[in-house]
């Protein structure tokens, strides 16, 4: 509940009381798990680069406002520019689907393609 909470945007003072009346784990607690969670998942991700076979790794970088609805009068948001990372290994893929060169072969050629109607 405490992990819901704090991603969700609750601040510490909510967490303790949550858990000063047993609803919630403290807010250490709640650190100690994140910590654990992100630990298991760099394990996760690199067992998966060191294995064998072809994989896939996708970035996307994201802008989370922090606080947006307990503005001040100044009306300045703070903001966490992030980048997320997502590894995908590829299983049953034809042979040739990785090669570079047929690929680089149809550059150019956007100009000549006709809709497929």
């Amino acid at each position: 509940m405490g992990l819901f909470l704090w991603i969700g945007g609750a601040n510490k003072h909510l967490i303790s009381v949550l858990n000063s009346i047993g609803l919630s784990s403290l807010y250490w607690t709640v650190e100690r798990l994140k910590g654990a969670l992100m630990d298991d998942a760099i394990r996760h991700m690199q067992e998966l680069f060191c294995s064998e076979g072809p994989s896939m790794t996708v970035f996307d970088n994201i802008n989370v406002y922090l606080r947006k609805f307990e503005q001040h009068l100044t009306n300045w948001n703070s903001m966490l520019s992030l980048t997320n990372i997502a590894i995908i290994k590829l299983q049953d893929i034809q042979p040739g689907a990785l090669a570079l060169q047929p690929l680089l072969d149809m550059q150019g050629n956007r100009s000549k393609a006709t809709p497929g109607i």
